[in-house]
């Protein structure tokens, strides 16, 4: 059936180029219905999902039957002592499309989000696309807040929020990511400087970080108390519902 599937797909995507592939690792079972959801919501034609399960405890078998009838999402599982860095790579070259972006497997991804990605790269011609400045909704408090940065929007960048990066295939085939399981972003980053990609940073809109109460359950594992202290003052703070903020962040500006 797997094989079967593979033709299908390449049959499918034998226009390799102008749509966007979509890579999602997680250790989270509970997750999966969320980067299904942030994928089905974009509004882009030509696009794909890929799946790494990084956890031994979650049966592949029923993920990929729940599916099936999937055409564009493909699921593959590694051993859960594989690291972040080399499950995303191991992701990235199973991908069909020329651009290829990074879904972490808990934040909000609007309806735009590909779209935004999309016309970055077209309109810029640069290697890697991210977001320096972002939105961060904040659970325990109920709070939507914007963490400023010296980077400006819509210029190149050379750093970004690593749950929104995209790169080209090219750009990929040229630094991939690390053998890390933390840091796998920055350290990229950091090599980067070396190999000088050309990075670019779109706009903070339709893209939302959703940090839960507990930190434990970040990689970066900031409070709350400390990114709120960080807010962007000239935004200042809303006390909004989620779903209120996942509206509020909804915006695209280019056309």
């Amino acid at each position: 059936m797997d094989g079967m599937l593979e033709k299908q797909n390449q049959f499918l995507y034998a226009t390799k180029g102008e749509g966007i592939s979509v890579v999602a690792v997680t250790k989270r079972e509970q997750y999966i219905p969320n980067i299904v959801a942030n994928y089905d919501r974009q509004f882009f034609g030509l696009k794909e999902l890929v799946i790494i399960l990084n956890n031994d405890c979650i049966t592949k078998k029923n993920i990929k039957e729940k599916y099936r009838e999937r055409v564009d999402i493909r699921i593959y599982q590694l051993p859960e002592f594989i690291n972040l860095g080399i499950c995303l790579n191991y992701g990235y070259e199973r991908t069909y499309y020329r651009y290829i972006t990074k879904f972490d497997d808990d934040d909000y991804y609007s309806m735009h989000y590909l779209k935004e990605v999309y016309d970055t790269f077209k309109r810029t011609g640069c290697d890697i696309v991210c977001k320096s400045k972002i939105f961060y909704y904040l659970k325990g408090y109920r709070e939507l807040i914007v963490i400023p940065s010296l980077l400006k929007e819509g210029k190149p960048a050379k750093n970004g929020a690593g749950a929104t990066i995209s790169m080209t295939r090219e750009a990929f085939n040229q630094i991939q990511y690390g053998n890390l399981n933390k840091g796998v972003d920055l350290d990229l980053f950091n090599r980067n400087k070396s190999i000088g990609l050309e990075v670019y940073s779109t706009t903070s809109y339709n893209f939302l970080c959703i940090r839960k109460e507990n930190v434990l359950e970040h990689t970066w594992q900031i409070s709350e108390e400390a990114l709120e202290s960080r807010a962007d003052k000239e935004y200042g703070i809303r006390h909004i519902s989620l779903e209120e903020a996942c509206k509020e962040v909804t915006y695209y500006r280019y056309k």
